[in-house]
């Protein structure tokens, strides 16, 4: 299966959900580290590149 985003925004909503196995599997191969350390750097830089400001927001992971 292909990587993808889905996003969706309804009243004071919003939400993102993604699928990153080949993404994921690609940055653990080339930094030689485990997927779930790869995963979190990617969730932490994400987070930077789209400038998202969580504030009192949550964002979850799900393995």
């Amino acid at each position: 299966m292909k990587d993808h985003l889905v996003r969706a925004t309804a009243e004071g909503v919003r939400v993102f959900a993604a699928i990153t196995s080949q993404l994921v599997g690609d940055a653990a191969r080339r930094h030689d580290c485990y997927p779930t350390a790869t995963v979190a750097v990617i969730d932490d830089e994400a987070i930077k590149i789209f400038d998202l400001d969580l504030g009192d927001e949550l964002m979850s992971l799900k393995f």
